[in-house]
């Protein structure tokens, strides 16, 4: 159940993580940290 979920969460905030992302590609902002592991895989 962990990954479905993960994986809903991911598309609905994929475009946002990629604008965020984009803009502190260098530096990874901590509140991303908290954000579902499997983002990173």
């Amino acid at each position: 159940g962990e990954e479905q979920e993960c994986r809903g969460e991911k598309q609905g905030s994929l475009h946002v993580w990629k604008s965020e992302l984009t803009e502190v590609e260098d530096d990874t902002s901590p509140r991303h940290s908290s954000s579902p592991a499997c983002e990173y895989g």
